[in-house]
């Protein structure tokens, strides 16, 4: 005859009985279940894992590597100044804002957006990356234009630095050589201006080229100057929408203090 298990309550030990040994072996069998679950998730999840690490790759991106200039010191600043803490908390919203608004369009894909732009944003950094394409340089300049002007309206003035290589860029995460390359030539901006690799300079020259129906004109967004150093830097300073030919012409007239100035 088969001994019936044994259960000890309250350091009395007595045979289970048969109501008992029913709940035991149910428990047994859900906790089986419950591991056999588990057991599956984690094989998915560690399948879909390897598929992601699979497709990661360098891809071909042009990238803009812009720092706020003196944030260390102005933060330093802002225990004092409550006026300044207001700016810098201002500038910050700035910059997430920015970032959630780019990559909140693309989780809602309300634009369809054809130019793959990544934006990662800390501290006192933005990283934003297009493909290396024409149609995606002129975006990544288009989003640039609008960090650079949103900060100067709060007097906050930033320094950066524009190149293309292998990146990857995915949401908050972003690293490659390119990424290198950028944060180094931003280095050497030193003054607060957003430069452009030379050899893609070579290829832009000063701006997009146009035609005005309206004056049967062509003319040219005067997007990048050569600075005295040689480096090629996009002229945040001009008036908006400024061009060459008759567009030149109007802004020198309404707005010679800027020439003089440069």
């Amino acid at each position: 005859m088969e001994e019936r298990p044994r259960i000890s309550i309250n350091g009395v030990e007595r045979e289970m009985t048969d109501a008992e040994i029913e709940e035991h072996r149910r428990l047994q069998a859900v906790a089986q279940e419950d591991s056999r679950k588990m057991a599956e998730q984690m094989e998915k999840q560690r399948l879909e894992t390897e598929a992601k690490l699979a497709a990661i790759a360098y891809t071909e991106r042009c990238i803009a590597f812009i720092d706020v200039l003196g944030w260390s010191q102005l933060i330093e600043d802002s225990q004092n100044d409550p006026a300044l803490l207001r700016v810098l908390a201002s500038a910050q919203h700035t910059l997430a804002t920015f970032e959630e608004f780019i990559n909140g369009t693309k989780r809602l894909d309300l634009h369809n957006d054809p130019f793959g732009v990544e934006v990662t944003q800390f501290s006192d950094t933005i990283i934003i990356s297009c493909p290396a394409t024409a149609d995606g340089f002129r975006h990544l300049v288009w989003h640039v234009r609008s960090i650079v002007g949103a900060f100067l309206l709060q007097g906050v003035i930033v320094r950066g630095a524009i190149t293309a290589g292998p990146l990857y860029h995915v949401g908050s995460a972003v690293f490659g050589p390119a990424l290198v390359t950028a944060y180094r030539a931003e280095q050497e901006a030193k003054h607060p201006r957003i430069i452009l690799a030379p050899w893609i300079a070579e290829q832009v020259g000063r701006g997009d080229k146009g035609f005005n129906p309206q004056t049967g004109e062509e003319y040219e967004d005067k997007t990048w100057r050569v600075d005295a150093d040689g480096w090629t830097f996009y002229d945040f300073l001009q008036p908006l929408g400024a061009k060459t030919a008759s567009f030149d012409r109007e802004r020198r007239e309404r707005f010679p203090e800027v020439d003089k100035a440069r």
